[in-house]
């Protein structure tokens, strides 16, 4: 019988480079977990994370950086990035962050968010940045969508993510992006199409990508799309 497994839990044993990414689909009922408690939850994680990891000498004070995109109002998506450590130090770090994880699900499961134990914790709302997942999605389902010459634009669209430069921001690295289905008329054809720019690796632990997934229903039938974000 297979066993659900919550999507805070970080398996030690099995570190995926993306698995410091946290995507959420937040149900509109306000029920049990609403919006404001699950930032709530959520967030105070983090800063148990950063409290716990950074009393170690080796590790520097500012080494977990917070980034918090979402497009609309029931879709989020939060990454922990790590500054690079020599890999003698990632199984220290993974083993922190899967500790802390465990005593996240039992807030969840136990419902001590009722009891308001947790602290404030400010975020933005950075619609517009570039770096933004959603954002890079629903321009892609955009041009699927309205464009017929869909390709040509994504291809255009990630040349130009990944030409774009901010100081003292995050700044893209790697672009891929995999997207099948019927995307002719009548659905009777099934095409895979994969595109990437830029370097992007998804067998090393020490980068920061963020993966994001979704489905889109067109006239022409269901089309699939996976992205990898690379991040420096």
């Amino acid at each position: 019988m297979s066993k659900i497994i919550s999507p805070l839990l970080v398996r030690n044993k099995n570190i995926k480079n993306y698995l410091n990414n946290i995507h959420i689909k937040v149900y509109k009922k306000l029920n049990n977990l609403n919006y404001f408690k699950f930032f709530q939850i959520l967030l105070n994680f983090i800063y148990l994370f950063k409290i716990k990891i950074s009393k170690y000498k080796f590790i520097n004070k500012k080494l977990l950086y917070i980034n918090c995109n979402y497009y609309d109002f029931y879709n989020f998506n939060i990454n922990i990035n790590l500054l690079k450590l020599p890999k003698s130090r990632n199984s220290f770090l993974f083993y922190k962050m899967y500790t802390l994880s465990t005593y996240i699900n039992y807030y969840i499961k136990f419902y001590l968010y009722s009891f308001n134990l947790f602290l404030w914790v400010l975020i933005k709302y950075p619609k517009h940045f570039n770096t933004n997942p959603f954002y890079i999605l629903y321009t892609i389902k955009k041009f699927i969508i309205f464009s017929g010459r869909y390709s040509a634009k994504i291809i255009n669209f990630f040349n130009y993510l990944i030409s774009i430069k901010y100081n003292n921001y995050y700044n893209i690295k790697g672009l891929k992006c995999v997207y099948s289905g019927c995307l002719n008329k009548g659905g009777s054809k099934k095409k895979i199409y994969r595109y990437t720019v830029g370097l992007m690796s998804t067998s090393s632990v020490e980068d920061n990508i963020l993966y994001i997934k979704d489905t889109i229903t067109t006239s022409k039938g269901v089309i699939g799309i996976k992205l990898w974000i690379r991040i420096k």
